[in-house]
């Protein structure tokens, strides 16, 4: 039988053979060539395969850590009874879900239940303002409130027994409200008081709004600063009232 040596590895091999039975190379140049062709190009599509999922995973995962949510609060102007307005901006990744705002006073707090969603982008109003047919405070009902200033702009002692005390024999006369530090009414009185030689009686304090994040259920918070402010009622007695 006539041999001649593989073109690949050089040991003898049938002359008519066209595939070697020791390195298992095809004698035909072209075979190979087309075989080491589809092989590189199996090579490369499992590697372009990976690189795109490993692009992806490390795109999500990028995604995950960035994620932010985030809740601002623009109109502010809340009274101790919880009525009020208060203006919710998402400027968050996702929706989330407010439940309530707390506002820090004098030796007290105010909740108010909000429970609604701030969409993406959401710009929502909540306008809690209450009509009570019977005031909270004091008997007859006052419909109008007065700013209360003095010469140091602080709450005096006689202002927080009104507002915290429970006396029945001295009505209450003072109602605290909570309002956004930028406050364009309140900037307005306290300039106009600043004309009498006096200050417009408030403190500075802190809210929280607390909200659920709709991409993880997390309960979040956030606190802004506010300004708590002092007014009294229009009665004769608390107009009366030394404070």
């Amino acid at each position: 039988m006539q041999t001649r040596p593989c073109r690949y590895c050089a040991n003898e091999i049938a002359a008519t053979a066209t595939l070697c039975p020791v390195c298992r190379s095809y004698q035909s140049r072209l075979r190979n060539n087309v075989l080491f062709a589809a092989g590189a190009a199996g090579f490369i599509t499992l590697v372009v395969s990976a690189l795109v999922f490993t692009v992806q995973e490390v795109g999500q995962i990028t995604s995950e850590l960035r994620w932010k949510d985030n809740i601002n609060v623009g109109e502010f102007d809340i009274q101790e009874d919880g009525a009020g307005r208060i203006l919710f901006i998402n400027n968050g990744d996702g929706p989330v879900f407010v439940s309530d705002v707390v506002i820090f006073m004098s030796n007290d707090t105010v909740g108010v239940g909000i429970g609604q969603t701030i969409p993406v982008k959401g710009i929502v109003l909540f306008d809690n303002i209450q009509k009570f047919d019977k005031n909270p405070f004091e008997k007859p009902p006052f419909t109008k409130l007065h700013a209360m200033a003095n010469e140091t702009g602080e709450p005096t002692s006689a202002m927080l027994d009104n507002v915290l005390g429970d006396d029945s024999k001295h009505p209450r006369c003072i109602v605290r409200s909570a309002l956004a530090t930028n406050n364009s009414g309140l900037r307005f009185e306290t300039e106009a008081f600043a004309k009498q030689g006096l200050k417009r009686v408030t403190e500075r304090s802190t809210a929280r709004v607390y909200f659920y994040s709709g991409h993880t259920g997390t309960r979040l918070e956030k606190e802004f600063p506010v300004v708590v402010t002092y007014e009294t009622a229009d009665s004769t007695y608390c107009q009366r009232a030394k404070f």
